[in-house]
């Protein structure tokens, strides 16, 4: 008997069984609400919906990622990052929080809305920029206090490293917690974010840093790079000597 052959039959019923699902209820776009193509790579995003999707390419800022539109003709300051002060040395952000990228984030963090989840991981290895910057780094997902954690049912930024790492050579590690419950950032002005994410992060007990490691913290969406800077601090005082950013969004 043949193993490969049955795993190779098994799939093939799978995919009829999917047509066959697909053509009485047809899968209708996250962005569109129009049924997905056949064609379309996604599984939840239409073809059009994929070309709603801004990625940030160069030229952009080394430190959080926004992009410089136009020619860039000497060094440029980033508004992002006037007052940021970054205790992290680099930042990657895959695209602009608009349209289809602001829905797919939104999706999976406040709708629940795992499913996206293949989708977003093939939506990030279209971007070898971001993927080079990625790899050959120990990815750190900014942790959520247990009780949120408990009440979401997930840490949206350990499942978007997770996408990250079937994409790329990195690993996902979880050293860091979040000791301090805080409120929610989405409405706090730069400020009030630093003072709200003062003592907010710990490393894990038995956590022991290589300062010769990259260490590339993860989150869904760059705003003010508060919460990461309150991460990366943490690890830089427990020896961590390379410490960058990625996010999924900017904005």
């Amino acid at each position: 008997m043949n193993p490969g052959g049955l795993t190779s039959r098994s799939s093939t019923l799978g995919e009829w069984a999917q047509r066959f699902l697909d053509l009485i209820y047809p899968r209708e776009c996250l962005v569109t609400a129009e049924p997905v193509e056949d064609d379309s790579p996604c599984q939840f995003l239409s073809k059009e919906a994929l070309r709603q999707i801004y990625y940030i390419h160069e030229p952009h800022c080394p430190t959080c990622g926004a992009p410089f539109f136009g020619e860039l003709l000497a060094s440029r300051e980033c508004p992002f990052c006037v007052e940021l002060n970054p205790a992290f040395s680099r930042g990657r952000s895959l695209y602009l929080l608009k349209d289809s990228g602001r829905e797919i984030i939104h999706e999976i963090k406040y709708r629940r809305g795992r499913y996206l989840l293949p989708d977003l991981q093939w939506i990030i290895a279209q971007h070898p920029h971001f993927i080079e910057f990625i790899s050959e780094a120990y990815l750190i997902p900014i942790p959520l206090h247990p009780s949120r954690e408990r009440e979401r049912g997930f840490n949206q930024s350990r499942l978007i490293a997770d996408q990250m790492e079937a994409v790329s050579d990195c690993q996902v590690i979880d050293c860091l917690e979040r000791v301090k419950f805080t409120q929610t950032q989405t409405r706090l002005d730069r400020a009030q974010r630093k003072a709200n994410l003062r003592g907010a992060f710990a490393l894990k007990k038995r956590t022991k840093l290589d300062p010769d490691a990259r260490y590339v913290l993860v989150d869904d969406v760059f705003t003010t790079g508060s919460t990461l800077n309150s991460a990366a601090r943490v690890l830089l005082r427990a020896g961590a000597k390379r410490v960058d950013a990625a996010t999924v969004g900017h904005g």
